[in-house]
Order: structure tokens, then sequence, then C-alpha cells
């Protein structure tokens, strides 16, 4: 399965080139931009996909009830078509399959690093790891294991707008240092190969994003070893996946205490967990 995934998506590659310096983009009424990419990328997934398992597909251009009630794909068919019309190289596609209220796969497919490097495509698998597929072969992935949070690389992802109105955002970004303004698609695949960068990102924090912006990436944060909550330490679920934190693990709660007045109050009454 994930083989012809990424068959399907370096298929279109060449189309891919040609569009990002000619496309036609156009305004959406509730924000942000569609584009040709956009509709490219969801035609042929949503004319693909159903070939491998034949259920419902989300997109974040394909408007539905949520969450599902069956088993479904959810696609983000071009994540970043801000950042493309800027002429910016932060941008990809992504998407899960979700079986059961389960995540079982994910796959994020980056062009630019295709093109370039040749190993622009990266999938997880539920309890078989997250890997990113290499011209030498999968390369298994890992979250770092940085335990300083005095140094953590945190990216902030949502509308940029708004972040300035979350104090846990202003928080973090008087805490740690942080990137706005990349891609989920890009956050995750940095997150997730902490291990090999010399400055790795070490958390995502999303704020007030889709299912189809968090969900692709969960998978992959717990495949490679981090760990993924809400803002509060609470779990996942298809009911709340909206404002996540993604981390390599080890600095979740740390972040955690810059939410939470209740964990910050236990923390400094007990240094020890500090």
């Amino acid at each position: 399965m994930v083989q012809k995934i990424s068959e399907l998506l370096r298929s279109q590659q060449q189309a891919t080139l040609r569009l990002l310096c000619s496309q036609e983009m156009r305004e959406k009424e509730q924000g942000g931009f569609v584009g040709e990419l956009d509709l490219l990328f969801q035609t042929a997934l949503c004319d693909f996909l159903p070939s491998l398992v034949d259920c419902k597909i989300v997109s974040e251009e394909i408007k539905c009830a949520w969450p599902p009630t069956s088993n479904f794909w959810i696609i983000d068919p071009w994540d970043g078509t801000d950042n493309t019309g800027m002429l910016s190289f932060n941008f990809g596609t992504m998407g899960a399959l979700v079986e059961m209220g389960e995540i079982y796969l994910s796959w994020i497919y980056l062009p630019i690093r295709e093109q370039v490097f040749g190993d622009g495509f990266f999938f997880a698998i539920h309890g078989r790891g997250a890997f990113q597929k290499t011209p030498i072969g999968l390369k298994p992935l890992r979250v770092s294991s940085s335990r300083d949070f005095g140094r953590a690389n945190v990216c902030l992802e949502g509308e940029s707008k708004k972040l300035p109105t979350f104090p846990f955002a202003e928080r973090l970004r008087s805490s740690v240092r942080n990137r706005n303004g990349w891609s989920m698609a890009v956050s995750f695949t940095c997150l997730v190969s902490g291990v090999y960068a010399y400055v790795p990102v070490d958390a995502v924090v999303s704020f007030s994003n889709g299912p189809w912006d968090n969900l692709p990436g969960i998978l992959f944060t717990e495949e490679a070893g981090g760990k993924v909550t809400d803002f509060y330490g609470r779990p996942w679920s298809l009911e709340n996946c909206s404002s996540l934190i993604f981390s390599n693990g080890l600095l979740h709660d740390e972040i955690l205490r810059l939410n939470c007045p209740n964990m910050r109050q236990s923390a400094q009454q007990n240094p020890g967990l500090l």
C-alpha cells in the first residue's frame, strides 16, 4: 500500500514543478488560499485511494460532519498553499488512513526534497515504525533525545494572525527557540527526524488546526518515539484533535507546564520535578 501511494505522488512530480511557477490561486471565503496544486493532488488522491481501501475520503477542501462514523481516509492535498504563493518551499502533501478510530497509516510527501535529494516520501504504520524512503533504502525515523528545555526548538503551527491571541503561544515564544510559518508537513518531518539533526525540532505545537493538519502527524510522532496530547495532557481522540502538542516525549511535561498553572505551581513546590 505504501509503495503504491509513493508511486502515485511521484507520478505528479513534473506537473508539480510546472505549476509551482504558474498556478492560479484564489482566496477562500474563510481565509487562506486554494490553488491548482491543491486541486491536482486532491483529484489524484480521491481517484486513487479507494482502490487501496474503499472508504470515505475527508479533505480540507471536502467538508463533512466530524468525526466520521466509519473508516476513512483523511488528506491535506497541499499543506502550505500560502507558502507556495510566496514562492517558499515549505509545503507538502499528507494524509492518513483511520480505521475504528485509530490511525493505521500516515504519509507525508515533500516534492522539493524529492526533487533535490530523492528522499521526500515519509510514512508511518501503526506498530511498525516511521520511515523515510531514500535512494539507498528505508531510513528509520526517531525523535530527538534532547532534555534541555532551555535549548529546545519548537515549531508553532496555526493561523499567524491568531497565534498572538493565545497566551500559551506567547509563553512558548518567551521560553524556547521557536519557528512559525513553515507547514505542518515540514514541521512533522523535522520533528520525527530529530535524532539525525544537529539542530533538531523537539516539539510541534498546533493551535486550532483542522484534523487533516494534525492526524497524519500523530502516528508519525508516536511511531518515532514521541508523545502527543492536548494542551492539558489529555489523550488525543477524533473529538479532541484540534490543539495538540507533539514532542520528543522528554520535554513534554515542561511544555505542558507553560499552559497549566497547576502543573507550574506543583513544579515550583517540588523542585525535583523540574
